[in-house]
């Protein structure tokens, strides 16, 4: 298995997600389902990374932040957290 950065983790999870729109997210040689959820419809995916817990979730377009923003543009846009707490954007 080639070790990867988080930093090329977090993009290749985006790629899959949402550019690729797969439904399946493969990571250091695991799949990792990607969801919907039902209550705002935006995709979202959970997997490790070493043995941490991370969350991938799409920006909600609706909101105020410049993410928001880059969204409501068109661009495709996640936000990562760990441990509750949001490490990223791609």
């Amino acid at each position: 298995m080639v070790a990867t950065t988080l930093g090329e983790t977090l993009i290749s999870a985006w790629q899959q997600s949402l550019a690729d729109g797969k439904e399946e997210v493969e990571l250091g040689g695991e799949s990792f389902p990607d969801t919907v959820f039902r209550a705002k419809k935006l995709r979202g995916v959970n997997f490790k990374y070493s043995e941490l817990g991370m969350v991938g979730i799409e920006q909600n377009p609706k909101k105020g932040s410049r993410w928001a923003v880059l969204s409501r543009e068109g661009n495709r846009v996640t936000q990562f957290r760990c441990k509750g707490r949001y490490i990223a954007n791609v």
